[in-house]
């Protein structure tokens, strides 16, 4: 219906302006965070992967290394890792390319040394690090705009976690925690893991007196963040920082339309241009569209 998706569009305008105004103005990288951030990122790494699905087995084969064991051989016979038809080589890789518990792994060590286990999206990964390269100064131009993106996206991330907690106060949060434990990952025959299925009505947390996060939305967005993910472990440990977002989204919600930003003048002028658009898709749909005719011959043709 219009009016339902024309009230939507503005809140959702209202979020954009209340990010835009007290988030994104907010979050712009100076050189010096551009170019620490880069040093960072950008250094390099050679280093060969092993990986288990279980943390056990991956500690008997750091075990097994520890007497003595080869680890080529042992990524030959043990290993589930993808790296494994490269005999776990993963080759001068920068920092940014890596899942974030395996970057700081790698950078951790000396070269030579063999470290983890560690847990990944798959499962379980022991690392022996081969070299180091510190970032190359010379490529600092050709990412630079990459690398000023995530620097305010980090920024950004940050400002919005202190705003959602300074306003929780004002916008009080009731979380459902039995509700969402019942939506532990449950692991399916293809090896995929997906959250339990409450019922979609459920309300997994309430923010305020108007704002809710159903069971339905948590299970799509824990859907999405376990897309490609096979430990169990990893899965529970980015469910709380998914429904923190989504609580997060709520609070911000709550406190545009508290300011009125739902109808700012900004806000006015997107609703109507929107609902204009609307109505033109409506009327070419129904009214043209509905009044064309094709004749087999012109369909042949």
């Amino acid at each position: 219906p219009m009016p339902e998706a024309v009230a939507d569009f503005r809140r959702q305008q209202a979020v954009k302006q209340l990010e835009r105004d007290e988030i994104w103005r907010k979050s712009v990288p100076t050189d010096a965070e551009v170019r620490m951030v880069f040093e960072d990122q950008y250094r390099r790494a050679t280093f060969r992967v092993m990986t288990a699905y279980e943390e056990a087995a991956a500690m008997e084969m750091l075990q097994e290394l520890e007497r003595g064991g080869d680890f080529i051989e042992l990524i030959k016979t043990r290993s589930v890792d993808p790296y494994r038809v490269r005999e776990g080589l993963v080759d001068n890789i920068a920092r940014i390319d890596l899942q974030r518990g395996i970057g700081e792994l790698v950078f951790s060590l000396q070269p030579g040394e063999v470290g983890g286990p560690v847990r990944t999206d798959l499962g379980w990964s022991v690392v022996l690090l081969e070299s180091q390269q510190p970032a190359d100064p010379a490529r600092l131009p050709a990412v630079e705009a990459t690398v000023r993106a995530l620097v305010r996206q980090q920024k950004a991330r940050a400002r919005r976690s202190a705003l959602s907690a300074s306003l929780r106060e004002k916008h009080t949060v009731e979380v459902d925690r039995e509700l969402v434990r019942s939506m532990r990952p449950i692991r399916q025959p293809d090896g995929r893991l997906l959250p339990g299925d409450p019922d979609s009505e459920a309300v997994v947390a309430r923010v305020g007196s108007n704002h809710r996060v159903t069971a339905e939305e948590y299970a799509e967005a824990l859907t999405a963040r376990w897309k490609g993910v096979r430990n169990e472990e990893a899965a529970l440990a980015a469910a709380p920082i998914v429904l923190d977002r989504l609580i997060e989204a709520k609070i911000l919600e709550a406190e545009a339309l508290a300011r009125g930003l739902d109808r700012s003048i900004e806000t006015e002028n997107a609703a109507l241009a929107y609902e204009n658009e609307l109505l033109l898709n409506q009327y070419l749909e129904e009214v043209i569209a509905a009044g064309i005719s094709v004749s087999v011959e012109e369909m042949r043709e």
